[in-house]
């Protein structure tokens, strides 16, 4: 068969594929449309609570609206439009889903609902066993919902968990944030920032820098004994430098020569809740003539060079003291790498066209572009995290090249630049970069 016949044939099987996948979302968007909302009683403690409290019925099942359930129990709900997530927090832990996906992660945990969280009428609701079976877990108190007198009870154990609303301000799950992703609004990586709870900031103020390797891992080495911890670690130290002297707070995962295990490295980022996370590399490759700079985000490797690059970094987890890495169970951790496959992409890719513009700019070397890749380093970031990779430390003359105090500076200062032009550009927009 010619080659245009196979283009038009695939053409039409993906037609065929679309015109199915938007008559299901009709179909759906019509039943959903015929789901009845009532108003129920709820009692907190005994006491009839005054807001009213709807609950939503789907083929004979009960949903209640996340928003509700927020302002009703003073929870902090993130929400993540690119990834369709959703993230519950308390004080006793953390509840992370998937709209339309029945997998629950509780503090490390999986759970799995009979029916899904969904998107309904610009906002999220979830099935009435999450209210009552999966939310006591985070939370000091027990829900009962009572199917035949339509009410639904809130008993707390010990002390009184239910807050004034004024303590957690939130704001509804409309249609506009969950096209826009709201960040801010629903409580994502910038809603620690920390001032007033009346206070909105859509500002960058933390950065985590990552030198690679160090200690026991030298990392790459060059035919001349050029080695990429030591490399790198000069570049992230100037960075420090120069990133405070305009104002913004740096923390770097090791600031001398030392192994840090990749785990804890990107722990280091979130227990600070950092803003942004940077991982600086120089690569290496089995061909003496690759050359360039390659900056890259959390997801599966969509080619052979990218596979190799993440298996080249993630090596360092053999190094690792026994014990040092959690072990966990195959599914959960592959719930975990879906969620962060998602989680900050939009916002991750941005940064890194931005990081190689600034790159291609200022350093010699074939711009290799913005890619994805399964880094450990990354897994798990609560923020926008890239990888970038500065030069390939196995070709000759890039490794003389970064032997240079004035190439390593030249680095540092297209890094610098990228960031503080992603802030402009994050700030200028108030937390929406697309």
């Amino acid at each position: 068969m010619a080659p245009g016949c196979n283009s038009r044939r695939l053409h039409q099987i993906k037609m065929k594929k679309l015109a199915i996948v938007l008559f299901l979302l009709l179909i759906s968007s019509i039943w959903l449309s015929t789901a009845q909302a009532e108003t129920v009683t709820v009692l907190i403690d005994g006491k009839k609570h005054t807001d009213n409290f709807f609950i939503y019925n789907l083929e004979g099942k009960d949903y209640v609206s996340l928003a509700d359930t927020r302002d009703l129990l003073n929870l902090s709900v993130s929400w993540n439009a690119v990834a369709q997530r959703v993230v519950i927090e308390s004080q006793k832990g953390k509840i992370s889903f998937l709209v339309n996906n029945p997998r629950v992660v509780v503090k490390e945990k999986i759970r799995y609902l009979n029916y899904p969280a969904r998107l309904f009428n610009g906002g999220i609701i979830v099935p009435m066993e999450f209210l009552t079976e999966i939310m006591p877990e985070i939370l000091d108190c027990r829900i009962d919902w009572d199917l035949a007198g339509r009410c639904l009870q809130v008993t707390s154990k010990g002390k009184v968990i239910i807050g004034d609303k004024e303590d957690n301000p939130a704001v509804k799950l409309s249609s506009r944030d969950l096209k826009k992703g709201a960040s801010d609004k629903t409580g994502s990586y910038l809603r620690k920032k920390r001032k007033s709870s009346t206070s909105k900031s859509y500002r960058i103020d933390l950065v985590v820098i990552d030198p690679g390797h160090g200690g026991r891992d030298p990392g790459a080495i060059g035919r001349k004994g050029l080695k990429e911890k030591d490399v790198v670690l000069d570049i992230a130290n100037r960075l420090s430098k120069k990133l405070k002297q305009k104002g913004i707070k740096v923390i770097l995962t090791r600031s001398r020569d030392e192994f840090i295990p990749l785990d804890e490295r990107t722990a280091i980022a979130n227990r600070n809740r950092a803003d942004l996370f940077l991982s600086i590399h120089a690569n290496a490759a089995f061909t003496r003539r690759a050359n360039g700079f390659e900056t890259y985000y959390v997801s599966e490797a969509v080619d052979d060079h990218a596979r190799a690059v993440a298996a080249i970094e993630n090596s360092v987890l053999e190094l690792e003291r026994k014990g040092v890495r959690k072990k966990m169970d195959d599914t959960l951790h592959a719930i975990l790498w879906d969620l962060a496959y998602t989680e900050f992409r939009v916002e991750s890719i941005e940064w890194g066209e931005i990081v190689q513009q600034e790159l291609n700019r200022k350093i010699r070397g074939e711009n290799r572009g913005v890619k994805p890749g399964p880094f450990y380093v990354l897994k798990g970031a609560q923020m926008p995290s890239l990888l970038v990779e500065v030069g390939f430390i196995s070709n000759v003359v890039e490794e003389n090249r970064l032997r240079k105090s004035s190439y390593r500076e030249k680095i540092t200062e297209a890094l610098a630049d990228s960031i503080l032009r992603y802030k402009r550009l994050y700030e200028k927009k108030a937390g929406f970069t697309r």
